[in-house]
């Protein structure tokens, strides 16, 4: 049997926990608003055609939309990215946030895009703007064809990784063709 006295400070603590949490109201969960999404998909897909032949793919293992906002995140990240329905380079990121009107991507955390030759370019931060058919950043830059290493600041280049320009703090021996430096910084 529990001693009286114990019996009384229980119930007090319960009686003051239960006042604590209890502000007279009904418990009110966040508002989408609040930091919340609006909308989740789990494995989100899209894809851009032109005349039926595929431009671009992409996917997600999650995306979420938040209220006012024309933009979406995307967790998981892939895209393809075709030349002449043909798959011409993948793309992977941790993340990326979609325009939902242009469908300008800007890919984040560990991305990396190999084309079908196997040339490599990584970053933590690219940008697919897909009304110039341009994959951008102002961030470092490494990439590698064959066993050329190429690193800088700022980039852009087509998604098939053929003509990839390095802006500055250009590294590393231009290969014959398709890299070029800006010579700025250099």
């Amino acid at each position: 049997m529990v001693p009286r006295s114990l019996r009384l400070v229980l119930l007090s603590l319960f009686w003051l926990s239960a006042a604590a949490c209890d502000d007279g109201g009904d418990i009110e969960l966040p508002s989408a608003g609040e930091g919340y999404p609006e909308q989740e998909t789990e494995a989100y897909h899209t894809r851009q055609t032109r005349a039926g032949v595929p431009v671009w793919e992409l996917w997600g293992d999650r995306a979420e939309s938040y209220p006012g906002e024309d933009t979406m995140l995307l967790h998981g990240v892939r895209m393809h990215f075709y030349q002449d329905g043909e798959q011409a380079a993948v793309l992977t990121a941790e993340s990326a946030v979609v325009d939902q009107q242009t469908e300008f991507t800007t890919a984040r955390g560990d991305v990396v895009v190999i084309n079908k030759d196997g040339d490599r370019l990584e970053s933590e931060v690219l940008n697919w703007d897909p009304a110039r058919r341009s994959i951008e950043t102002e961030e470092f830059v490494e990439f590698t064809r064959g066993d050329q290493i190429l690193t800088g600041y700022g980039m852009d280049t087509d998604p098939e990784l053929t003509n990839v320009r390095i802006h500055r703090q250009f590294q590393g021996d231009l290969p014959a063709t398709g890299v070029s430096d800006q010579g700025e910084g250099r």
